[in-house]
């Protein structure tokens, strides 16, 4: 989903941005739940930058945050990427696996795909 610079900035204390040449051009954001979970949400490579192991970069930064505030698992919601999140130790699961006030926010008719990673 595409997300302004000021959008990104306003929840700067969650994003984590990489940058290249003053431009940032990756992203993702992580909001921490009840019950030691964390969500990954936002998660965006520009274009021209997609394959050269950013995301991956991010996950670590991610994990590595979460773990730092004694989160233990990792959630996200996404209708792209299946296997990546895969690849990436993550597993398919149901809605009502994910902390109970992310499932009053979930978009039904979005339908993503949901998946969690134990840290």
């Amino acid at each position: 989903m595409p997300r302004s610079r000021q959008s990104i900035q306003s929840h700067l204390a969650e994003f984590i941005t990489i940058e290249k040449d003053k431009n940032t051009i990756a992203c993702a954001g992580l909001k921490i739940y009840s019950n030691n979970f964390a969500e990954i949400y936002a998660l965006a490579i520009d274009a021209q930058y997609q394959g050269q192991g950013y995301s991956v970069a991010l996950l670590s930064q991610l994990s590595q945050k979460a773990k730092s505030k004694k989160i233990n698992r990792l959630f996200a919601l996404s209708k792209y990427q299946y296997d990546w999140f895969l690849k990436h130790n993550f597993d398919s699961v149901a809605l009502s696996a994910i902390p109970i006030e992310r499932q009053k926010e979930f978009d039904s008719q979005r339908n993503p795909d949901i998946f969690i990673k134990k840290l």
